[in-house]
């Protein structure tokens, strides 16, 4: 099989890092996968797992006859879209060579774009989300609700992972320190003020990050800021405590830290046993049905639970449930049949 993808670009982030960890988990199932999107700093990693990259940016309809050609030229079973306008003209391209396709949805829209996006979804043969609330809010529709289908975050269990007890001496945050999640790690930095671990380390970079450096000077606390990690996942294993959401969650999960959820909607919370399947619906606090705690007595009392877990040996626990749910050999076999028809 071979399945081409079109995407923004590929920056450092969760929609990228589902591309690479899908690619990869595909290849042994014989499935190649071909990528046209503009360039970022996973494209080595890209490299090394697609059986083609193409560092072309898709920016406007008018690029529809080029993107045919190369559909022609490639003959692919399915092109698979990760972006709006990277979908409109795979929409249109396919359409003129007949090749299924597949949309892949990684949050929310709202606004005209429902309307807009609704035009994509009837062109396309599925579309693919990532967890029950996705799936919930998109299949309202019922004129597009028989497109839907849902599959987890594919996620790699390292080899090297450290799930024994232990006590927690090294606590993380990892996202983009944009001007929308700066709160969120700001509330983590006077969580840890209080805390007072052996560690603190900051995974991400952005436009607010002298902001934080400065925040944590003045907290005079020392945090080890390790900037933008192409492959954050690889490092995880350092970590006792993880803050973060989506894929940072559920890879940090796997590595054998225990997580607090802490997104785009505020404080998820540690991620035990009894609370792991509200977070998997939730995307571990990028998503919530109602505003979430944000302020750093939350974060420190989550925090704190957490270590508690880890110490426990429950975290452990719920890294055996989601091994279940996300492990990438998994995924990708569904994948699979979806990208099949």
């Amino acid at each position: 099989m071979k399945v081409l993808v079109v995407n923004r670009d590929m920056t450092v982030g969760g929609g990228v890092t589902y591309i690479l960890k899908l690619a990869a988990a595909m290849n042994p199932l014989g499935v190649e996968t071909h990528l046209i999107a503009a360039g970022g700093a996973s494209e080595p990693a890209l490299r090394e797992v697609c059986a083609s990259v193409s560092r072309t940016p898709i920016l406007h309809p008018i690029q529809a006859p080029w993107l045919a050609a190369r559909i022609r030229a490639l003959r692919p079973d399915v092109v698979v879209a990760h972006a709006y306008t990277q979908a409109k003209v795979a929409a249109v391209a396919c359409g003129w060579t007949k090749t299924p396709l597949v949309i892949t949805m990684h949050g929310f829209i709202g606004g005209r774009r429902v309307g807009q996006f609704k035009k994509l979804f009837l062109k396309a043969r599925r579309v693919v989300v990532m967890n029950e609330n996705l799936m919930r809010v998109y299949t309202i529709d019922q004129d597009v609700a028989d497109r839907f289908v849902m599959s987890r975050l594919p996620v790699t269990w390292p080899a090297n992972a450290r799930h024994e007890p232990r006590k927690a001496q090294v606590f993380g945050y990892c996202s983009r320190l944009s001007t929308r999640k700066a709160p969120r790690c700001e509330a983590w930095l006077h969580a840890i003020a209080r805390i007072r671990p052996a560690r603190a380390v900051v995974i991400g970079d952005g436009d607010e990050a002298p902001r934080l450096r400065r925040v944590a000077e003045d907290l005079g606390i020392g945090v080890e800021w390790w900037g933008e990690v192409p492959n954050a996942s690889a490092r995880f294993v350092e970590l006792d405590v993880v803050a973060g959401a989506g894929y940072v969650a559920v890879e940090a999960i796997a590595a054998g830290a225990a997580v607090v959820g802490l997104g785009f909607e505020g404080c998820f919370g540690a991620v035990t046993t009894a609370t792991l399947s509200d977070a998997m619906a939730w995307n571990y606090g990028d998503q919530s049905p109602e505003p979430l705690p944000d302020d750093a007595a939350t974060v420190e009392r989550e925090l704190r639970k957490a270590a508690a877990a880890l110490e426990s040996g429950a975290a452990a626990e719920v890294a055996k449930l989601c091994e279940l749910e996300y492990r990438d050999e998994i995924v990708a076999r569904k994948m699979v049949e979806i990208y099949s028809g």
